[in-house]
């Protein structure tokens, strides 16, 4: 009876203890959302009040379009009832989404870059490097493509050579250019048709 006494008297304690500290943190913000308030008045397009000293460090963190005194006010919940989360099923048209949405799908089909590479190296009947495929083939997903292309040199048994490079220019979709520092190596029929596909 005693241990369960001693018991009840440490919950009671810590949770008289944790209302008080709640309660002060909620006077202490109410006290500087008046204080802000206040600063709220003065006129802030003067350099010579901007400048004036002040014994509080500045402490607001860089948000564009807000204002300085707004960063720092204290906010308060307008309800005191939490918002519950909605995991409810939602039905959308496909035309209703966005272009996001639909961007996220748009990934490198590996089957075509490799067909379209085979097919370009068994038309000019030689080796080709990086840089002549890039400018052959100009990649839509250009990293991908690089990737995949170095990839099969790789699993062809090429040599890469990586002390030295070469420069090539992709100009993406929105006319942007892109300058790409790749390894030298070059990719020739007969080694790109023997790889097993499964890479």
């Amino acid at each position: 009876m005693v241990f369960q006494a001693r018991s009840r008297s440490e919950r009671d304690v810590k949770g008289f203890l944790k209302t008080g500290l709640a309660a002060e943190h909620h006077r202490v913000g109410q006290l500087l959302a008046d204080i802000f308030q206040e600063m709220l008045q003065l006129d802030w397009q003067r350099a010579a009040t901007r400048r004036a000293e002040s014994p509080l460090p500045p402490i607001a963190i860089p948000i564009a379009g807000i204002p300085l005194i707004e960063r720092l006010r204290f906010k308060s919940l307008d309800s005191e009832t939490a918002a519950e989360l909605d995991l409810s099923h939602t039905n959308a048209e496909a035309a209703a989404l966005g272009t996001d949405f639909w961007a996220d799908f748009d990934g490198l089909d590996r089957d075509v870059v490799i067909a379209e590479t085979l097919a370009l190296l068994k038309e000019q009947q030689r080796q080709l490097s990086l840089a002549e495929l890039a400018l052959a083939l100009p990649p839509t997903h250009d990293l991908e493509t690089i990737t995949l292309w170095i990839t099969m040199a790789r699993e062809a048994g090429i040599d890469i050579i990586t002390d030295e490079s070469e420069n090539v220019v992709i100009t993406d979709e929105d006319a942007q250019q892109w300058r790409f520092t790749l390894p030298l190596t070059k990719l020739d029929e007969p080694s790109v048709s023997a790889i097993d596909w499964d890479i």
